[in-house]
Protein backbone atom coordinates (compact mmCIF):
# COMPACT_ATOMS: atom_id res chain seq x y z
CA UNK A 1 0.00 0.00 0.00
CA UNK A 2 2.81 2.45 0.81
CA UNK A 3 4.55 1.68 -2.48
CA UNK A 4 1.35 2.19 -4.46
CA UNK A 5 0.56 5.45 -2.63
CA UNK A 6 4.14 6.59 -3.32
CA UNK A 7 3.59 5.64 -7.01
CA UNK A 8 6.68 3.43 -7.06
CA UNK A 9 7.68 1.83 -10.35
CA UNK A 10 5.90 -1.39 -11.35
CA UNK A 11 8.99 -3.65 -10.87
CA UNK A 12 9.30 -2.65 -7.21
CA UNK A 13 5.57 -3.12 -6.55
CA UNK A 14 5.58 -6.53 -8.28
CA UNK A 15 8.53 -7.70 -6.14
CA UNK A 16 6.73 -6.65 -2.94
CA UNK A 17 3.49 -8.36 -4.08
CA UNK A 18 5.39 -11.60 -4.74
CA UNK A 19 6.86 -11.45 -1.24
CA UNK A 20 3.37 -10.92 0.22
CA UNK A 21 1.95 -13.89 -1.70
CA UNK A 22 4.85 -16.03 -0.53
CA UNK A 23 4.18 -15.08 3.10
CA UNK A 24 0.50 -15.93 2.71
CA UNK A 25 1.49 -19.33 1.29
CA UNK A 26 3.74 -19.85 4.34
CA UNK A 27 0.80 -18.94 6.58
CA UNK A 28 -1.40 -21.53 4.85
CA UNK A 29 1.33 -24.17 5.15
CA UNK A 30 1.72 -23.45 8.86
CA UNK A 31 -1.99 -23.20 9.78
CA UNK A 32 -3.82 -25.18 7.09
CA UNK A 33 -6.14 -22.27 6.23
CA UNK A 34 -5.99 -19.23 3.95
CA UNK A 35 -4.99 -15.86 5.40
CA UNK A 36 -7.85 -13.36 5.80
CA UNK A 37 -7.80 -9.70 6.87
CA UNK A 38 -8.17 -9.40 10.64
CA UNK A 39 -6.69 -12.83 11.31
CA UNK A 40 -4.89 -13.00 14.66
CA UNK A 41 -2.46 -15.59 16.01
CA UNK A 42 -4.07 -18.17 18.31
CA UNK A 43 -3.47 -17.75 22.04
CA UNK A 44 -0.57 -19.86 23.36
CA UNK A 45 -1.43 -23.02 25.24
CA UNK A 46 -1.66 -22.65 29.04
CA UNK A 47 0.79 -25.48 29.75
CA UNK A 48 3.37 -27.38 27.69
CA UNK A 49 1.70 -30.72 28.55
CA UNK A 50 -0.23 -32.34 25.71
CA UNK A 51 -2.51 -35.35 25.75
CA UNK A 52 -1.30 -37.67 23.06
CA UNK A 53 -3.94 -39.13 20.79
CA UNK A 54 -1.60 -39.50 17.82
CA UNK A 55 1.99 -38.68 16.99
CA UNK A 56 2.47 -34.92 16.95
CA UNK A 57 4.03 -33.57 13.71
CA UNK A 58 6.96 -31.13 13.69
CA UNK A 59 6.00 -27.70 15.13
CA UNK A 60 5.01 -25.38 12.33
CA UNK A 61 6.63 -22.36 14.02
CA UNK A 62 10.16 -23.69 13.41
CA UNK A 63 9.46 -23.87 9.67
CA UNK A 64 7.97 -20.37 9.69
CA UNK A 65 10.97 -18.95 11.60
CA UNK A 66 13.40 -20.63 9.20
CA UNK A 67 11.52 -19.25 6.20
CA UNK A 68 11.48 -15.73 7.63
CA UNK A 69 15.19 -15.82 8.48
CA UNK A 70 15.96 -16.99 4.96
CA UNK A 71 13.88 -14.17 3.46
CA UNK A 72 15.53 -11.58 5.75
CA UNK A 73 18.98 -12.79 4.64
CA UNK A 74 17.99 -12.67 0.96
CA UNK A 75 16.46 -9.21 1.31
CA UNK A 76 19.59 -7.95 3.08
CA UNK A 77 21.76 -9.31 0.24
CA UNK A 78 19.48 -7.62 -2.28
CA UNK A 79 19.81 -4.24 -0.56
CA UNK A 80 23.60 -4.56 -0.38
CA UNK A 81 23.68 -5.33 -4.11
CA UNK A 82 21.53 -2.29 -4.89
CA UNK A 83 23.79 -0.05 -2.79
CA UNK A 84 26.96 -1.42 -4.38
CA UNK A 85 25.39 -0.86 -7.82
CA UNK A 86 24.59 2.73 -6.72
CA UNK A 87 20.88 2.35 -7.53
CA UNK A 88 18.56 5.31 -7.12
CA UNK A 89 17.38 6.12 -3.60
CA UNK A 90 13.69 5.33 -4.24
CA UNK A 91 14.51 1.72 -5.16
CA UNK A 92 16.77 1.23 -2.14
CA UNK A 93 14.22 2.80 0.24
CA UNK A 94 11.47 0.47 -1.00
CA UNK A 95 13.63 -2.60 -0.38
CA UNK A 96 14.67 -1.31 3.07
CA UNK A 97 11.00 -0.91 4.02
CA UNK A 98 10.40 -4.49 2.91
CA UNK A 99 13.33 -5.67 5.05
CA UNK A 100 11.98 -3.79 8.10
CA UNK A 101 8.56 -5.38 7.53
CA UNK A 102 10.15 -8.83 7.49
CA UNK A 103 12.01 -8.08 10.74
CA UNK A 104 8.72 -6.93 12.28
CA UNK A 105 7.14 -10.21 11.22
CA UNK A 106 10.05 -12.04 12.84
CA UNK A 107 9.51 -10.20 16.12
CA UNK A 108 5.76 -10.94 16.00
CA UNK A 109 6.48 -14.62 15.43
CA UNK A 110 9.28 -15.14 17.97
CA UNK A 111 8.85 -12.28 20.45
CA UNK A 112 12.50 -11.26 19.93
CA UNK A 113 14.27 -8.64 17.88
CA UNK A 114 16.14 -9.93 14.84
CA UNK A 115 19.93 -9.72 15.12
CA UNK A 116 22.66 -10.62 12.62
CA UNK A 117 23.60 -14.28 12.92
CA UNK A 118 20.22 -15.26 14.40
CA UNK A 119 19.30 -18.89 13.82
CA UNK A 120 15.99 -20.62 14.36
CA UNK A 121 15.66 -22.17 17.83
CA UNK A 122 15.71 -25.94 18.05
CA UNK A 123 12.23 -27.40 18.62
CA UNK A 124 11.49 -27.42 22.35
CA UNK A 125 10.84 -30.76 23.95
CA UNK A 126 7.21 -30.98 25.05
CA UNK A 127 6.09 -33.31 27.78
CA UNK A 128 3.68 -35.82 26.28
CA UNK A 129 1.16 -37.82 28.26
CA UNK A 130 0.44 -41.01 26.32
CA UNK A 131 -3.09 -42.20 27.09
CA UNK A 132 -3.18 -44.72 24.28
CA UNK A 133 -0.99 -47.29 26.00
CA UNK A 134 0.65 -47.15 22.61
CA UNK A 135 2.87 -49.66 20.95
CA UNK A 136 6.54 -48.86 21.28
CA UNK A 137 7.05 -50.54 17.92
CA UNK A 138 4.76 -48.07 16.13
CA UNK A 139 6.46 -45.13 17.95
CA UNK A 140 9.88 -46.37 16.86
CA UNK A 141 8.66 -46.87 13.31
CA UNK A 142 7.26 -43.35 13.21
CA UNK A 143 10.50 -41.87 14.57
CA UNK A 144 12.49 -43.83 11.99
CA UNK A 145 10.27 -42.42 9.24
CA UNK A 146 10.85 -38.91 10.58
CA UNK A 147 14.60 -39.47 10.75
CA UNK A 148 14.63 -40.60 7.13
CA UNK A 149 12.51 -37.64 5.99
CA UNK A 150 14.66 -35.17 7.99
CA UNK A 151 17.86 -36.70 6.57
CA UNK A 152 16.47 -36.30 3.03
CA UNK A 153 15.58 -32.69 3.82
CA UNK A 154 19.13 -31.92 5.03
CA UNK A 155 20.70 -33.59 2.00
CA UNK A 156 18.46 -31.53 -0.27
CA UNK A 157 19.43 -28.28 1.52
CA UNK A 158 23.13 -29.14 1.19
CA UNK A 159 22.76 -29.98 -2.50
CA UNK A 160 21.07 -26.59 -3.00
CA UNK A 161 23.95 -24.94 -1.08
CA UNK A 162 21.59 -23.41 1.46
CA UNK A 163 22.92 -20.99 4.08
CA UNK A 164 24.50 -22.44 7.23
CA UNK A 165 21.92 -20.79 9.47
CA UNK A 166 19.21 -22.70 7.55
CA UNK A 167 20.96 -26.07 7.69
CA UNK A 168 22.00 -25.95 11.38
CA UNK A 169 18.45 -25.95 12.83
CA UNK A 170 17.54 -28.92 10.59
CA UNK A 171 20.62 -30.83 11.81
CA UNK A 172 19.61 -30.10 15.42
CA UNK A 173 16.13 -31.43 14.67
CA UNK A 174 17.68 -34.60 13.22
CA UNK A 175 19.85 -35.09 16.29
CA UNK A 176 16.78 -34.62 18.51
CA UNK A 177 14.95 -37.32 16.54
CA UNK A 178 17.89 -39.70 16.93
CA UNK A 179 17.93 -39.02 20.67
CA UNK A 180 14.19 -39.79 20.77
CA UNK A 181 14.86 -43.04 18.90
CA UNK A 182 17.49 -44.00 21.48
CA UNK A 183 15.05 -43.23 24.32
CA UNK A 184 12.36 -45.44 22.77
CA UNK A 185 14.52 -48.32 21.58
CA UNK A 186 17.41 -48.23 24.06
CA UNK A 187 20.05 -48.22 21.33
CA UNK A 188 21.73 -45.72 19.01
CA UNK A 189 20.26 -45.09 15.55
CA UNK A 190 22.07 -46.71 12.62
CA UNK A 191 21.31 -46.36 8.87
CA UNK A 192 19.95 -49.93 8.77
CA UNK A 193 17.82 -49.58 11.91
CA UNK A 194 14.32 -51.06 11.65
CA UNK A 195 11.32 -51.01 13.96
CA UNK A 196 10.78 -54.20 15.93
CA UNK A 197 7.61 -56.02 14.90
CA UNK A 198 4.77 -55.02 17.21
CA UNK A 199 1.79 -57.07 18.37
CA UNK A 200 -1.07 -56.57 15.95
CA UNK A 201 -4.19 -55.24 17.64
CA UNK A 202 -7.65 -55.74 16.21
CA UNK A 203 -9.22 -52.35 15.76
CA UNK A 204 -12.15 -50.92 13.92
CA UNK A 205 -11.88 -50.84 10.15
CA UNK A 206 -9.91 -47.82 8.89
CA UNK A 207 -12.81 -47.02 6.61
CA UNK A 208 -15.11 -46.49 9.59
CA UNK A 209 -12.50 -44.27 11.31
CA UNK A 210 -11.93 -42.00 8.33
CA UNK A 211 -11.59 -38.36 9.34
CA UNK A 212 -11.46 -35.09 7.39
CA UNK A 213 -7.71 -34.92 8.14
CA UNK A 214 -7.21 -38.41 6.71
CA UNK A 215 -9.27 -37.60 3.60
CA UNK A 216 -7.30 -34.38 3.05
CA UNK A 217 -3.99 -36.20 3.46
CA UNK A 218 -5.11 -38.92 1.02
CA UNK A 219 -5.91 -36.29 -1.60
CA UNK A 220 -2.57 -34.54 -1.04
CA UNK A 221 -0.64 -37.82 -1.31
CA UNK A 222 -2.44 -38.79 -4.53
CA UNK A 223 -1.78 -35.34 -6.01
CA UNK A 224 1.89 -35.47 -4.99
CA UNK A 225 2.22 -38.98 -6.41
CA UNK A 226 0.87 -37.70 -9.73
CA UNK A 227 3.43 -34.87 -9.59
CA UNK A 228 6.24 -37.41 -9.16
CA UNK A 229 4.93 -39.50 -12.07
CA UNK A 230 4.63 -36.42 -14.29
CA UNK A 231 8.17 -35.33 -13.42
CA UNK A 232 9.53 -38.76 -14.30
CA UNK A 233 7.45 -38.92 -17.48
CA UNK A 234 8.74 -35.50 -18.56
CA UNK A 235 12.32 -36.61 -17.79
CA UNK A 236 12.82 -33.77 -15.32
CA UNK A 237 16.19 -33.20 -13.64
CA UNK A 238 17.11 -35.60 -10.82
CA UNK A 239 17.11 -32.77 -8.25
CA UNK A 240 13.50 -31.88 -9.15
CA UNK A 241 12.34 -35.51 -8.92
CA UNK A 242 14.18 -36.04 -5.60
CA UNK A 243 12.50 -32.94 -4.13
CA UNK A 244 9.03 -34.16 -5.16
CA UNK A 245 9.73 -37.67 -3.83
CA UNK A 246 10.87 -36.19 -0.49
CA UNK A 247 7.57 -34.28 -0.24
CA UNK A 248 5.64 -37.49 -1.01
CA UNK A 249 7.51 -39.43 1.70
CA UNK A 250 6.86 -36.66 4.23
CA UNK A 251 3.14 -36.75 3.43
CA UNK A 252 3.05 -40.55 3.80
CA UNK A 253 4.85 -40.30 7.15
CA UNK A 254 2.28 -37.74 8.29
CA UNK A 255 -0.52 -40.07 7.09
CA UNK A 256 0.94 -42.87 9.21
CA UNK A 257 1.08 -40.61 12.24
CA UNK A 258 -2.57 -39.63 11.81
CA UNK A 259 -3.99 -43.08 11.01
CA UNK A 260 -1.47 -45.43 12.60
CA UNK A 261 -1.19 -47.37 9.32
CA UNK A 262 0.91 -47.10 6.18
CA UNK A 263 -0.66 -45.36 3.22
CA UNK A 264 -2.32 -48.05 1.04
CA UNK A 265 -0.65 -48.59 -2.33
CA UNK A 266 -2.15 -50.47 -5.29
CA UNK A 267 -0.80 -54.01 -5.42
CA UNK A 268 0.27 -54.08 -1.74
CA UNK A 269 -1.34 -56.65 0.45
CA UNK A 270 -4.00 -55.23 2.72
CA UNK A 271 -3.73 -57.67 5.63
CA UNK A 272 -7.19 -59.07 6.21
CA UNK A 273 -8.82 -56.66 3.79
CA UNK A 274 -11.43 -57.99 1.51
CA UNK A 275 -12.30 -57.76 -2.11
CA UNK A 276 -15.60 -56.03 -1.53
CA UNK A 277 -17.64 -59.11 -0.67
CA UNK A 278 -16.24 -61.33 -3.38
CA UNK A 279 -16.59 -65.04 -2.73
CA UNK A 280 -13.56 -66.91 -1.54
CA UNK A 281 -11.94 -69.11 -4.13
CA UNK A 282 -12.37 -72.81 -3.62
CA UNK A 283 -9.15 -74.58 -2.73
CA UNK A 284 -7.43 -76.08 -5.72
CA UNK A 285 -7.70 -79.80 -6.12
CA UNK A 286 -4.55 -81.66 -5.38
CA UNK A 287 -2.85 -82.61 -8.62
CA UNK A 288 -0.27 -85.32 -8.93
CA UNK A 289 3.18 -83.84 -9.09
CA UNK A 290 5.14 -84.78 -12.23
CA UNK A 291 8.13 -86.95 -11.66
CA UNK A 292 11.33 -85.01 -11.25
CA UNK A 293 13.58 -85.29 -14.32
CA UNK A 294 16.79 -87.09 -13.78
CA UNK A 295 19.57 -84.55 -13.37
CA UNK A 296 22.24 -84.99 -16.03
CA UNK A 297 25.78 -85.04 -14.83
CA UNK A 298 27.98 -82.42 -16.51
CA UNK A 299 30.10 -83.75 -19.35
CA UNK A 300 33.77 -84.41 -18.83
CA UNK A 301 36.45 -83.00 -21.09
CA UNK A 302 39.27 -84.89 -22.77
CA UNK A 303 41.36 -84.92 -19.60
CA UNK A 304 38.54 -86.57 -17.65
CA UNK A 305 37.83 -83.46 -15.52
CA UNK A 306 34.18 -82.54 -15.14
CA UNK A 307 33.33 -79.17 -16.72
CA UNK A 308 31.30 -76.81 -14.56
CA UNK A 309 28.15 -75.69 -16.40
CA UNK A 310 26.42 -72.46 -15.43
CA UNK A 311 22.68 -71.81 -15.51
CA UNK A 312 23.08 -70.17 -18.93
CA UNK A 313 24.65 -73.31 -20.38
CA UNK A 314 28.14 -71.76 -20.37
CA UNK A 315 30.97 -74.17 -19.64
CA UNK A 316 33.56 -71.47 -18.95
CA UNK A 317 33.62 -68.54 -16.56
CA UNK A 318 34.79 -65.03 -17.35
CA UNK A 319 37.30 -65.11 -14.51
CA UNK A 320 38.93 -68.43 -15.47
CA UNK A 321 38.92 -68.35 -19.27
CA UNK A 322 37.86 -65.07 -20.89
CA UNK A 323 38.31 -66.05 -24.61
CA UNK A 324 36.36 -69.30 -24.22
CA UNK A 325 33.65 -67.57 -22.17
CA UNK A 326 33.29 -64.80 -24.79
CA UNK A 327 33.04 -67.30 -27.66
CA UNK A 328 30.29 -69.17 -25.83
CA UNK A 329 28.39 -65.97 -25.03
CA UNK A 330 28.20 -64.80 -28.67
CA UNK A 331 27.40 -68.25 -30.07
CA UNK A 332 24.94 -69.48 -27.43
CA UNK A 333 23.42 -65.99 -27.35
CA UNK A 334 22.70 -66.41 -31.09
CA UNK A 335 24.83 -63.38 -31.99
CA UNK A 336 27.03 -65.10 -34.60
CA UNK A 337 27.19 -68.38 -36.48
CA UNK A 338 30.39 -70.09 -37.64
CA UNK A 339 31.08 -70.35 -41.38
CA UNK A 340 32.91 -73.02 -43.37
CA UNK A 341 35.66 -70.55 -44.38
CA UNK A 342 38.20 -70.02 -41.61
CA UNK A 343 38.10 -66.57 -40.06
CA UNK A 344 34.63 -65.77 -41.46
CA UNK A 345 31.44 -65.58 -39.40
CA UNK A 346 27.77 -65.01 -40.05
CA UNK A 347 26.46 -61.97 -38.15
CA UNK A 348 22.94 -62.87 -37.03
CA UNK A 349 20.28 -60.18 -36.71
CA UNK A 350 20.94 -59.49 -32.99
CA UNK A 351 24.61 -58.70 -33.51
CA UNK A 352 23.96 -56.79 -36.74
CA UNK A 353 21.41 -54.62 -34.92
CA UNK A 354 24.12 -53.70 -32.38
CA UNK A 355 26.57 -52.92 -35.19
CA UNK A 356 23.93 -50.85 -37.00
CA UNK A 357 23.19 -48.78 -33.88
CA UNK A 358 26.91 -48.08 -33.33
CA UNK A 359 27.47 -47.23 -36.99
CA UNK A 360 24.43 -44.94 -37.18
CA UNK A 361 25.52 -42.96 -34.11
CA UNK A 362 29.17 -42.74 -35.17
CA UNK A 363 28.34 -41.84 -38.79
CA UNK A 364 26.07 -38.99 -37.66
CA UNK A 365 28.81 -37.62 -35.39
CA UNK A 366 31.58 -37.58 -38.01
CA UNK A 367 29.19 -36.27 -40.69
CA UNK A 368 28.50 -33.31 -38.40
CA UNK A 369 32.28 -32.71 -38.37
CA UNK A 370 32.34 -32.45 -42.18
CA UNK A 371 33.59 -35.99 -42.96
CA UNK A 372 32.49 -37.32 -46.39
CA UNK A 373 32.04 -40.95 -47.43
CA UNK A 374 34.04 -42.68 -50.16
CA UNK A 375 35.00 -46.19 -51.20
CA UNK A 376 38.37 -47.62 -52.30
CA UNK A 377 38.87 -51.04 -53.98
CA UNK A 378 39.20 -54.21 -51.90
CA UNK A 379 42.27 -55.38 -53.87
CA UNK A 380 45.84 -54.14 -53.36
CA UNK A 381 48.65 -54.77 -55.85
CA UNK A 382 51.72 -56.52 -54.57
CA UNK A 383 53.93 -53.55 -55.53
CA UNK A 384 51.90 -51.11 -53.44
CA UNK A 385 51.75 -53.51 -50.52
CA UNK A 386 55.52 -53.94 -50.59
CA UNK A 387 55.94 -50.16 -50.15
CA UNK A 388 54.22 -50.46 -46.78
CA UNK A 389 56.18 -53.54 -45.74
CA UNK A 390 57.05 -52.19 -42.31
CA UNK A 391 53.49 -50.96 -41.70
CA UNK A 392 51.90 -54.35 -42.44
CA UNK A 393 54.62 -56.50 -40.91
CA UNK A 394 52.19 -57.85 -38.33
CA UNK A 395 49.56 -58.62 -40.98
CA UNK A 396 51.94 -60.23 -43.53
CA UNK A 397 51.63 -63.88 -42.38
CA UNK A 398 47.82 -63.69 -42.67
CA UNK A 399 47.36 -61.61 -45.85
CA UNK A 400 44.97 -63.31 -48.31
CA UNK A 401 46.23 -63.43 -51.93
CA UNK A 402 44.25 -63.88 -55.15
CA UNK A 403 46.42 -65.86 -57.61
CA UNK A 404 43.90 -67.07 -60.22
CA UNK A 405 41.20 -65.54 -62.41
CA UNK A 406 39.03 -68.39 -63.53
CA UNK A 407 41.40 -71.10 -64.76
CA UNK A 408 44.22 -68.69 -65.58
CA UNK A 409 47.03 -67.68 -63.24
CA UNK A 410 47.41 -63.97 -62.63
CA UNK A 411 50.63 -62.34 -63.77
CA UNK A 412 51.02 -60.79 -60.34
CA UNK A 413 49.24 -61.92 -57.15
CA UNK A 414 46.71 -59.43 -55.77
CA UNK A 415 46.21 -59.03 -52.01
CA UNK A 416 42.83 -58.63 -50.33
CA UNK A 417 43.27 -55.57 -48.15
CA UNK A 418 44.43 -56.36 -44.62
CA UNK A 419 44.13 -52.59 -43.92
CA UNK A 420 43.07 -49.68 -46.12
CA UNK A 421 45.98 -47.22 -45.80
CA UNK A 422 47.98 -48.89 -48.59
CA UNK A 423 45.03 -48.36 -50.96
CA UNK A 424 44.28 -44.78 -49.93
CA UNK A 425 47.66 -43.07 -49.64
CA UNK A 426 48.76 -43.34 -53.32
CA UNK A 427 45.52 -41.55 -54.26
CA UNK A 428 46.08 -38.89 -51.61
CA UNK A 429 49.54 -38.23 -53.06
CA UNK A 430 47.88 -37.29 -56.37
CA UNK A 431 45.11 -35.20 -54.84
CA UNK A 432 47.18 -33.11 -52.42
CA UNK A 433 49.44 -30.71 -54.30
CA UNK A 434 49.21 -27.72 -51.95
CA UNK A 435 48.05 -26.78 -48.48
CA UNK A 436 44.95 -25.42 -50.24
CA UNK A 437 43.91 -29.03 -50.93
CA UNK A 438 43.69 -29.68 -47.21
CA UNK A 439 41.99 -30.75 -45.11
CA UNK A 440 40.76 -34.02 -46.59
CA UNK A 441 38.16 -35.64 -44.40
CA UNK A 442 37.13 -39.02 -45.80
CA UNK A 443 35.65 -42.16 -44.28
CA UNK A 444 34.90 -45.56 -45.78
CA UNK A 445 32.96 -48.45 -44.28
CA UNK A 446 34.45 -51.73 -45.47
CA UNK A 447 35.64 -55.21 -44.55
CA UNK A 448 39.26 -56.23 -44.23
CA UNK A 449 40.70 -59.73 -44.42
Amino acid sequence: RELKSAKADKATVDAAVKTLLSLKADYKAATGSDWKPGTTAPAPAAAPVKVKQEKNPEPASALAVNTLLDKIAQQGDKIRQLKSAKSEKSLVDAEVKLLLALKTDYKSLTGQEWKPGTVAPAPTTVAVVDLTGGDSGSDVGSVLSKIQAQGDKIRKLKSEKAAKNVIDPEVKALLALKAEYKTLSGKDWTPDAKAEPAVVKKEASPVSMASPAQDELTQEINAQGQKVRDAKGNKAAKEVIDAEVAKLLALKAKYKEVTGTDFPVAGRGGGGGGGGGSAKKAPKEAQPKPAKPVKKEPAADASGAVKKQTRLGLEATKEDNLPDWYSQVITKGEMIEYYDVSGCYILRHWSFAIWKAIKTWFDAEITRMGVKECYFPIFVSKAVLEKEKTHIADFAPEVAWVTKSGDSDLAEPIAVRPTSETVMYPAYAKWVQSYRDLPIRLNQWNNVV
